[in-house]
């Protein structure tokens, strides 16, 4: 008789704990927003889509004020931004990492808060 009591205030607080566990992950899964300063060079370059490996397409050439790399994004990844070729631009983004991203897309997704500068390249 006892063995079955401690047995079932054990899986009781065994059940507790996994609600709690359950109820802390759920803070985890939010999207993480950030403005950002992006630099857009004046040049393209080229990426594979991640839909479809097989084919390479031309973008525009950003990277955000931390790094020193260049990534080739799609021309419509930013929301509100129109890309114009020859001008280089630096701009106020607001960028948001998808906790729960599309099984097809990527996991970040960038808005135009700001174009801060749009300069033709003097080299």
């Amino acid at each position: 008789m006892r063995r079955r009591k401690l047995f079932k205030v054990v899986l009781f607080f065994s059940f507790c704990m996994f609600c709690m566990t359950s109820c802390l992950n759920d803070d985890q899964v939010n999207d993480k927003i950030e403005n950002i300063k992006m630099y857009v060079s004046s040049e393209t370059g080229e990426y594979f889509p991640v839909y479809d490996l097989d084919i390479i397409k031309e973008g525009m050439k950003v990277r955000e004020e931390k790094d020193k790399d260049w990534d080739v994004i799609p021309f419509s990844k930013i929301d509100g931004f129109e890309y114009e070729r020859g001008y280089e631009y630096v701009l106020e983004v607001k960028k948001t990492i998808l906790a729960n991203p599309p099984m097809d897309g990527s996991n970040l997704k960038y808005e135009l808060i700001k174009v801060v500068s749009k300069d033709k390249p003097t080299h």
